[in-house]
């Protein structure tokens, strides 16, 4: 007869001393940042400025669908009691609002007429990375709008706008 047992809990497998985590990763995101432009100086890769505009457009797309994620959830959270819900309401509106202004500026232009020459877009490409990160810290910007607001954090209203006119500014 054959005995059920639990599975052992394995331990995490420490490869790097704790004080070398920081500067190794620092120096594996600027290893992982040189391959494209050490790989090109081989030889030109053929590409199509409109595949890679639509590429980097999708995923602005999914990142600010993030901040409007944020803002249902909030209203989720508070739909139960009217008085967090009043004060929610305000924000994750004018979240959704910043977030639809944030797409429209994006798009505003074709991207693919900006690409040009092989050199413009890396820049471009490599100025996305500030892009994607605003965009991201805008939707965690309003999840501390929102948390503050609702009494679960406990910091200044400033500090709290800041969080996401900072994201935005950016």
């Amino acid at each position: 007869m054959i005995r059920w047992r639990p599975p052992r809990r394995l331990r995490p497998v420490r490869l790097v001393p704790e004080s070398v985590k920081m500067p190794l990763f620092a120096v594996l995101v600027v290893c992982e940042l040189s391959v494209p432009v050490i790989g090109e100086r081989a030889g030109t890769t053929s590409w199509h400025a409109g595949h890679i505009a639509e590429r980097y457009g999708c995923f602005t797309l999914i990142v600010l669908g993030e901040s409007v994620l944020s803002g249902s959830g909030a209203l989720g959270l508070a739909i139960g009691d009217a008085e967090k819900l009043g004060q929610v309401w305000g924000i994750a509106l004018g979240g959704l609002l910043l977030v639809f202004s944030m797409w429209w500026k994006y798009f505003a232009r074709p991207a693919e007429d900006l690409l040009t020459s092989s050199r413009i877009a890396f820049q471009w490409g490599y100025g996305h990375l500030l892009i994607f990160a605003s965009a991201a810290a805008t939707s965690a910007g309003i999840a501390v709008a929102v948390d503050q607001a609702v009494g679960d954090l406990e910091i200044s209203r400033a500090m709290a706008a800041a969080c996401v006119t900072v994201p935005v500014s950016i």
